[in-house]
């Protein structure tokens, strides 16, 4: 690599802020951006859980390491994480998800809590960052949003189940997961406990339930061999 490419890409020294960091695509963002270098800052709620992670983050890295607890469903707490973290050369909001499931099983509370975290949490966060990104020409803001905000349309929500060849289940694979036009769910063979199935013939039963109130559903025998 050459010197201006080299200097390009060389993220050491450099200060991020990830939400939603204490398990999941939140840490394991922190875990690459540390290894480059990069000072991070960890905001989730689980205050013990991401303590634990940032600390033995920091200690695998040498990079400095903060950890702040905060609901950023909440707009108090937003203001809490802008203050401890006021200027970072990378935001990236990760933090929330919208619910799952149909228009009768969501309720308007579990609604709004989703919309405050995930909408208006990154919002917030960006609209307080910004401007110091913009005032330094410098910076990054990075929104993860997850597969559900790639391919919404076609409004399916998908329970998936496995059964052996008397009638009993054994591995609930999908459990009101958001479907898109096209797609799979693998399974490994394992049960719920992720034990290992006898070889032999299953079924696998998908229900197809759709916010316009109509359902679907497809019985699939396979059989399993090792």
């Amino acid at each position: 690599m050459t010197a201006p490419l080299k200097g390009l890409f060389d993220l050491s020294g450099r200060t991020a802020l990830v939400t939603g960091s204490s398990k999941g695509i939140g840490l394991a963002v922190a875990h690459w951006l540390a290894r480059e270098g990069v000072h991070v800052g960890l905001v989730a709620r689980s205050g013990e859980r991401l303590e634990k992670e940032g600390a033995a983050l920091g200690k695998a890295t040498g990079v400095n390491v903060r950890t702040l607890a905060a609901d950023l469903s909440d707009a108090a707490a937003r203001e809490r994480v802008v203050a401890a973290f006021p200027d970072v050369d990378i935001l990236i909001n990760n933090a929330g998800a919208i619910p799952r499931g149909s228009l009768d099983d969501v309720t308007p509370e579990a609604w709004r809590h989703g919309w405050d975290l995930k909408v208006f949490g990154y919002i917030d966060l960006t609209r307080y960052i910004l401007p110091r990104m913009k005032a330094r020409k410098s910076g990054v803001i990075i929104n993860i949003i997850g597969m559900a905000g790639e391919r919404p349309e076609p409004g399916y929500i998908a329970n998936v189940t496995v059964f052996d060849a008397n009638g009993n289940p054994v591995n609930y694979l999908a459990r009101n997961a958001l479907c898109g036009r096209e797609g799979f769910f693998r399974w490994d063979g394992m049960d719920d406990n992720h034990n290992a199935l006898a070889k032999g013939h299953y079924i696998i039963l998908t229900d197809l339930f759709h916010i316009n109130g109509t359902t679907k559903r497809f019985r699939n025998a396979i059989g399993l061999f090792r």
